[in-house]
């Protein structure tokens, strides 16, 4: 074997592993950007109470990246109270249900909005005013 075509097959090694590296990292700033673009989704809160029917979309939505139940809670405790200075109380927050809605949304791409399901007396607590969306 020859010199000549020793260096001519590390060219053609060389090339591929370029060419190779080029595609690798195209697909992965491919998959940080469509990650990005999930994960900075932005998420509605709605409070639903079935009788009397009334859904009521919370101000300010949610970034996918944070929506844990800290923050929704955090949305919910800026809603004016009826008793002021009282804390608002939904039982649905406690519930394996809102759990896996809260998850669901967090991984799902698919959903953009977070239904939390309340009482009506359960809604009476709240100042809502004009907010029901009906």
């Amino acid at each position: 074997m020859n010199w000549t075509t020793f260096w001519d097959i590390l060219d053609k090694i060389g090339i591929f592993a370029a060419v190779a590296s080029i595609f690798v990292s195209l697909s992965i700033r491919a998959y940080l950007w469509r990650k990005e673009k999930r994960d900075n989704a932005l998420i509605d809160i709605r409070l639903h109470c079935p009788n009397p029917e009334t859904l009521i979309t919370l101000q300010g939505q949610i970034r996918r990246k944070n929506l844990t139940r800290a923050e929704v809670q955090g949305l919910l405790g800026i809603l004016p109270m009826k008793e002021k200075g009282k804390r608002y109380e939904l039982q649905a927050l406690n519930q394996k249900a809102f759990f896996d809605a809260l998850e669901e949304a967090q991984v799902n791409a698919e959903i953009h909005e977070l239904v939390i399901e309340c009482s009506a007396k359960e809604l009476e607590q709240f100042d809502l005013g004009s907010q029901a969306d009906n």
